[in-house]
């Protein structure tokens, strides 16, 4: 029989958030070792004290591999053992038989890491070897890198325009004239059923605070804009803020899942304040109705966004790079969560790469340690029992997916995706 770690490690398993680009991104590069660290990792290069310059001279793959591994190789020694560098260490040893990155192995790893620079990456590293069986995937785009990748679009995206012309074409493309908010809200109205139509599970934004606009508002700001006026950061807010909320309103109408980010922004020196959950709190009493999946527990804020997540009926936790960010809290935030919130309300792992699926495949190879350690020690505290803990991996892995993103289920349980 397999431990319960092993059964952990190797449950089929849905990743519940990437940003996954067309393949045809990846395949457009020459990529080697060093620009495996060019999403999450290079943060951490910054932290740790390399120069803006310096980093975009490592991550030029144009450049000389040995003049930038001698500038990357004294801050990956500081940076090694922080959650996105190991994610690079796991592709490096699993996928590309890698076991130690240094002097004697960077040009031998370069070259099959451009070898492996083929088509079917994503299908190879995380649906075969990850043994992921769904992705949730936020790259804006109807069409998928795979036939298992489900597409979440961004809200912004047709709530957020600064122009006449933006806004003329976006109710081109619906076949409405947008000329007053009713007409731009019943374009929203129609954008969204050709997203339910075209297999969208999820809408996306950043949590924000939410400045209450009176239509009147509202309706003057559109008037300006679509007269070519430019609006103040006030007028521009205001608009971008009311059609958000109307925007909200028709979302149960076509069973979307709304997904925030909250909390930590990747980069150097941002202010994740900006984005802390509380700020949520009103949008949740507002819209009962609406199912908004919170992403990566808000971290560093875990605790308020375990209180949220069990406080209101409307919420799941999904944490989605919580391992990237820090390790020893997701496992600790794990356990706590098995105590504190309905296992019918978590989703455990989420990549969030862009053009990585390698290092999104060792990302979630964390997690899952994350995860089976947690449970390991759950059920040697007597906590819970073996049967417990499997029951929790796969619906934390797995069977939440299905209830928490409605629409990916109807088109899975009909066979169309597998």
């Amino acid at each position: 029989m397999k431990t319960l770690f092993d059964y952990v490690m190797n449950l089929p398993a849905v990743d519940a958030h990437e940003h996954l680009r067309p393949e045809a991104v990846r395949l457009g590069r020459k990529p080697d070792v060093l620009w495996l660290f060019h999403q999450y990792a290079n943060s951490e290069l910054l932290s740790a004290g390399m120069s803006a310059d310096e980093v975009r001279t490592v991550m030029d793959t144009e450049g000389a591999l040995d003049k930038r591994w001698q500038i990357f190789k004294p801050f990956y020694e500081r940076i090694r053992h922080t959650g996105p560098a190991i994610a690079v260490r796991y592709a490096l040893q699993d996928l590309y038989g890698c076991r130690t990155l240094d002097d004697h192995s960077y040009h031998a790893v370069s070259e099959r890491i451009l070898a492996e620079n083929t088509p079917g990456m994503v299908d190879r590293f995380l649906h075969r070897r990850g043994h992921i069986t769904a992705i949730l995937n936020n790259n804006n785009q109807f069409e998928q890198p795979t036939s298992r990748c489900h597409a979440v679009i961004a809200i912004g995206l047709f709530t957020t325009f600064q122009d006449a012309r933006q806004i003329a074409d976006f109710g081109k493309a619906q076949g409405i004239a947008i000329v007053d908010l009713e007409s731009y809200v019943a374009a929203i109205d129609r954008q969204l059923k050709q997203f339910r139509e075209r297999g969208v599970v999820g809408l996306k934004f950043v949590c924000f605070k939410d400045n209450a606009t009176t239509r009147k508002a509202a309706q003057a700001a559109l008037k300006k804009l679509l007269t070519n006026r430019p609006l103040s950061p006030g007028e521009q807010q205001g608009l971008d803020h009311y059609l958000f909320q109307e925007t909200l309103k028709l979302v149960p109408k076509y069973n979307f899942t709304v997904v925030v980010h909250c909390g930590y922004f990747s980069g150097a020196n941002a202010d994740c304040s900006t984005a802390h959950i509380r700020l949520m709190v009103p949008m949740l009493q507002q819209h009962p109705e609406v199912r908004f999946d919170l992403l990566h527990l808000s971290y560093p804020w875990i605790e308020e966004a375990i209180a949220i997540g069990k406080a209101f009926t409307n919420t799941s936790l999904n944490l989605t790079w919580c391992a990237l960010l820090n390790p020893a809290a997701t496992e600790r935030a794990m356990l706590e969560l098995i105590n504190t919130v309905p296992i019918n309300k978590v989703l455990a792992m989420g990549g969030d790469y862009w053009e990585l699926p390698d290092v999104a495949y060792g990302h979630l190879r964390l997690a899952r340690e994350l995860l089976a350690r947690s449970l390991v020690n759950g059920v040697a505290d007597r906590r819970i029992t073996v049967a417990d803990a499997r029951a929790i991996a796969r619906r934390w892995l797995r069977e939440n997916a299905r209830e928490i993103y409605p629409l990916w289920s109807s088109s899975h349980e009909k066979g169309g995706h597998p």
